[in-house]
């Protein structure tokens, strides 16, 4: 249930690794995906080797379908920043990401869902108490009880990833970044309480599993669509948090050093090449052997 958000992370490790340490992870997307599904459930034999197989035609298809798609995007993104981006060009940005996010999503429900049917209740029984352990741990990390070492630490992780793609930020960027995290002090915790909510509706749907032949529709669509259902304030707050976002990397673009935005467009560059080479790469078949 968590695939759907783990390969388009091994996209962002673009953002914080060196080429070849993006393909080792990427080229081992499938197997981390699998020893993380099993910290989640202890699957039997018959569900880790499904599991395997799964993941693997995800993973297939992902690197055919999708790493040209998000090639063409860097270069995209990378042209317009070397002429100097307007904020519809910012808006182009987040809404290509989001496309495809929505793309890789779909795909990982659809493959997925039918395996979450296997799931028998001691498994689900296990899959909420580990629920509960990560957010836990979430409240821990995301909620301190000193708002403002929350707002630091929002900001630092901004900071860090816009550093990994133009170099140190300057004190002024780094202050820009900062005062947004705080305009939205309330995210954290809205996000955990979305996190509670779709957990819940979740193991609700594979507890009733049995009596509703619906269940595997309605799982594809709680896991492909994280906006339904949210509550009009969480909504309402990443409407307006995505505006000021937008307006901040504006801003921060338009500051940008010679050396910054020169460095920015080479990695773009780089790593769109990196995901064409590895779309052409051709890998045995993870759900292949034991």
């Amino acid at each position: 249930m968590r695939a759907r958000h783990i390969l388009l992370s091994i996209l962002l490790l673009a953002f914080l690794a060196s080429c070849s340490a993006v393909r080792v992870s990427y080229d081992n997307a499938d197997w981390v995906l699998t020893r993380m599904a099993g910290s989640y459930v202890d699957m039997d034999r018959r569900q880790a080797q499904a599991l395997k197989v799964r993941l693997g035609e995800l993973h297939a298809w992902h690197r055919s379908a999708e790493l040209p798609r998000y090639a063409e995007m860097l270069e995209t993104a990378a042209a317009r920043l070397e002429r100097g981006m307007s904020q519809d060009d910012v808006v182009w940005a987040v809404g290509a990401v989001r496309a495809r996010y929505k793309v890789l999503g779909r795909e990982a429900a659809e493959n997925l869902a039918p395996l979450l049917m296997t799931l028998t209740d001691g498994q689900v029984d296990r899959l909420e108490q580990r629920f509960a352990d990560d957010n836990r741990k979430f409240y821990a990390a995301k909620l301190p009880k000193d708002p403002e070492e929350a707002v630091r630490a929002r900001a630092d992780w901004i900071c860090d990833r816009l550093g990994d793609w133009t170099g140190e930020l300057t004190p002024a960027q780094r202050q820009r970044v900062e005062d947004l995290a705080r305009a939205f002090p309330q995210i954290p915790a809205l996000r955990l309480e979305d996190r509670k909510r779709r957990q819940a509706q979740l193991l609700t749907a594979l507890r009733a599993r049995a009596e509703d032949p619906q269940t595997q529709a309605q799982l594809v669509t709680l896991l492909a669509d994280p906006d339904a259902g949210r509550s009009e304030r969480y909504r309402l707050t990443l409407v307006a948090w995505e505006a000021r976002f937008i307006d901040v990397m504006v801003e921060l673009e338009r500051g940008l050093t010679p050396r910054q935005r020169a460095m920015a467009v080479e990695r773009l560059r780089r790593y769109a090449e990196e995901f064409r080479s590895m779309a052409g790469q051709r890998v045995a078949f993870a759900g292949a052997g034991g």
